[in-house]
């Protein structure tokens, strides 16, 4: 499936952005798609089960992964913006395609792509992932947002008719769910029950509890029974989703600390936010990843062979959303909404910056430049 987004006056040429299943990581493909002044063209993929989990390096610049063959459009891009493991074969296969048409492709991934960093231009990427300092590598704290047009219009808000008769102020929690390391057991819930009570007392008017996609049923209601305040729970549902309404009218925000995106959301919302932490229950592989770590920190050489190794592409680091908090602790975002906006507002220009002067390096002629990541084969 093809659409184009939206089209600028800076270039004719669009940027593609190859989207996948995950929503979340779609959205900021386009955030950063949309913030690069040219026309954005979007291509849904799909990928098989068993191929797309085979590592990057063994499938070279090939289209295997995919399970559903996809329309090229023409001409090939100049940049293309991609996310996750299973489309690092697709992307490069694009660049050798577009070689052979003497178009110079730049690649920039979002993300954590378990490939050699060098494969890319640029690699967008969250603390949580532990990529090495790498010139193409830009590391941030929180994931990029869509940023409103001026003048656009805001979310519906017929959606928080639910929440008409609560009084304000509205304390609303963003409940997650289960996501590796963290678990979201039956003590969790009981634990944040108390704490939303805790912050409604404290500051008035009632409680709104929006639950997630993975958010499991049992724990909504364990959050219930436990509630004294005046509240509301609402149940996650694709066609009913009052997410985006509650970011803007909310007065303030209790987050579970099993997602980035959503606490990404509620610091950009300009109101007070508290991170809720969930139990972590470490796995062997989780085990061996923080002893790895922790050994790294004591012995530069180890260090400096870990980094090696997955910036190589051989190994990966399992994400660790705990060092993602702790910084942002240290910036001292949580409880200070003017702090943490221009937390988030600081970062996205960086961000945006560097791929803006990428794309502008990109050369109309159409003129070869190297491309990263040597001569792998080229098949369909």
């Amino acid at each position: 499936m093809l659409h184009v987004e939206h089209s600028s006056p800076r270039s004719s040429r669009p940027v593609w952005v190859l989207l996948g299943k995950h929503h979340g990581d779609n959205q900021q493909l386009i955030a950063l798609a949309e913030s690069l002044e040219r026309p954005v063209l979007t291509i849904q993929l799909h990928y098989g089960k068993l191929i797309s989990r085979l590592p990057a390096v063994l499938l070279g610049r090939r289209l295997l992964p995919l399970s559903e063959p996809v329309a090229w459009p023409s001409p090939w891009p100049e940049i293309v913006l991609a996310s996750g493991r299973r489309v690092v074969p697709v992307v490069r296969w694009i660049q050798a395609r577009a070689a052979r048409s003497g178009i110079a492709t730049h690649l920039i991934h979002l993300g954590r792509p378990r490939a050699p960093l060098r494969w890319f231009d640029l690699i967008v990427t969250t603390a949580q992932y532990g990529l090495p300092d790498r010139d193409n590598v830009i590391r941030n704290l929180l994931p990029l947002r869509n940023e409103p047009a001026p003048g656009s219009a805001p979310p519906d808000s017929s959606s928080l008719a639910a929440f008409s008769r609560l009084p304000r102020p509205w304390t609303v929690a963003l409940v997650g769910g289960n996501s590796r390391p963290y678990c979201f057991d039956r003590e969790a819930a009981q634990r944040l029950a108390l704490e939303i009570d805790g912050q409604v007392r404290a500051n008035g008017g009632s409680a709104i509890i929006l639950g997630a996609p993975r958010t499991v049923p049992e724990r909504l209601d364990e959050i219930e029974r436990g509630l004294q305040v005046e509240h509301v729970i609402w149940r996650w549902s694709a066609r009913d989703n009052p997410y985006r309404a509650l970011l803007r009218q909310g007065d303030r925000f209790i987050v579970t600390s099993d997602s980035l995106a959503m606490l990404g959301d509620a610091l950009s919302s300009g109101r007070p936010v508290q991170l809720f932490e969930l139990p972590q229950r470490l796995d062997i592989a989780a085990r061996i990843a923080i002893f790895a770590k922790r050994a790294g920190t004591r012995s530069p050489w180890l260090h400096a062979v870990h980094a090696w190794l997955i910036d190589a592409g051989l190994i990966f680091s399992l994400r660790d959303l705990a060092e993602c908090h702790r910084q942002l602790r240290e910036a001292g975002v949580f409880g200070q909404p003017d702090r943490a906006l221009s937390f988030v507002a600081q970062q996205r220009e960086r961000t945006v910056a560097r791929a803006r002067a990428l794309v502008d390096r990109a050369d109309p002629a159409g003129e070869i430049a190297a491309a990263p990541g040597g001569d792998d084969s080229t098949s369909n």
